[in-house]
Parts: C-alpha cells; structure tokens; sequence
C-alpha cells in the first residue's frame, strides 16, 4: 500500500500568490478550525486521515510506503506523486 498526500499548506509546486480552495461547505470545525495558512482544507483532511490510515494499517501488520508533504490539492502535485508511485505500482501489477 502507498498513501501520498499533502497538508493543505502552499508547497514547492504552489506558485507565489496561489489562492485558497474555494469554501466547501461542511468543512469548518469551531472547536479545531484550520490554521491560517491552510490553502486547502479537503487537502488538509486527506493528509490527516491518510496518516491515520497508514498508522492503522501499520499497526495490523500491513506494508504502507508513505509520501506526505506540504502542498495542497493541485494537479501539479497529482501528476508528481503518480510519476513517483508509476513505477512500484507497474512492478506489482506485473507479478
């Protein structure tokens, strides 16, 4: 198993003056809203539950490879971590 994502945070493939993900409703907390510089919150909680997710996995056993990192939801970073995992990904799928 491979589980990549970013922290919602402008990243390296993030230009200067990158604007916030528009609101997507359902997705404020009061009680733990997301910092400032979240430009990304359904990359925010994609982070989150995928380190969840490779913790549990971890814990019963499962390999997990994990890429997490800041950046945020942007095909940039979709087409790098696919160029990245492409490789495992044809090797397992060949076996």
């Amino acid at each position: 198993m491979h589980l990549a994502s970013g922290d919602g945070r402008a990243g390296a493939l993030d230009p200067p003056g990158t604007e916030p993900d528009p609101h997507v409703p359902g997705l404020e907390d009061p009680e733990n809203p997301f910092p400032k510089d979240v430009l990304s919150p359904t990359e925010a909680i994609m982070g989150a539950e995928n380190r969840a997710m490779a913790a549990r996995l971890r814990a019963h056993g499962v390999p997990v490879t994990t890429h997490f990192y800041r950046g945020t939801h942007s095909p940039l970073y979709w087409e790098r971590e696919l160029r990245s995992a492409l490789p495992a990904l044809l090797r397992n799928l060949g076996r």
